[in-house]
């Protein structure tokens, strides 16, 4: 989904989305960036995979770059995990999905969890998932990670809802779980990275 490109098109839909995002409220920010937290997810994956490459080459090891990127990896899924839970459409929804946390994820999930979401909710992500397809390095250039975390510390701050949220997450229980989920998909899409490397 996130490839290198620089054309006048990819540029043109990222521009789009930041009109948009500075449209909206910013709890529907949080929404509308939730692709943009998956292409810096992304981003620490491809750069661990060159990194053990590298290490693999020169027979050395890389660890505390290791620990970096994991790390940033699994703080950016704990956002998304606020902001896929923000999207449930109910109280009803919310208990489920809280329940379920392991399958929130649109990007790894299907089928069932769009049922949790509001209509206006799973709307948003597409088209933020549209405009942002193959831009990795426009949004990079436009820093569009730094606004979006930007966002969520405020949010954190200043909306009870989000607030709740991630309080809610933020238990003993929860922080295991997570742990387990994000390492899971972490080792998934590594992998997946150094085999393509490999062809």
């Amino acid at each position: 989904m996130w490839c290198n490109s620089l054309s006048a098109d990819t540029q043109d839909n990222v521009l789009k989305w930041i009109s948009e995002y500075n449209s909206l409220a910013d709890d529907k920010r949080l929404i509308l960036c939730i692709p943009v937290f998956e292409n810096h997810k992304d981003s620490s994956v491809n750069m661990l995979s060159k990194v053990i490459i590298k290490d693999a080459e020169t027979n050395q090891e890389s660890t505390g770059m290791y620990d970096v990127l994991i790390k940033t990896f699994g703080h950016i899924h704990r956002i998304q995990t606020v902001a896929y839970l923000s999207m449930t459409k109910d109280s009803e929804s919310y208990l489920k999905g809280k329940s379920n946390i392991k399958n929130l994820d649109l990007y790894e999930s299907s089928g069932d969890v769009f049922k949790l979401y509001s209509k206006e909710s799973v709307d948003l992500f597409h088209h933020s998932a549209v405009l942002l397809n193959d831009s990795s390095e426009w949004i990079a250039k436009y820093e569009l990670f730094t606004k979006c975390s930007n966002n969520y510390l405020s949010l954190t701050e200043g909306n009870e809802k989000i607030k709740e949220i991630k309080k809610d997450i933020d238990t003993k229980e929860y922080r295991k779980i997570l742990l387990k989920i994000q390492s899971d998909i972490f080792a998934k899409k590594l992998q997946l990275k150094i085999n393509k490397s490999k062809q």
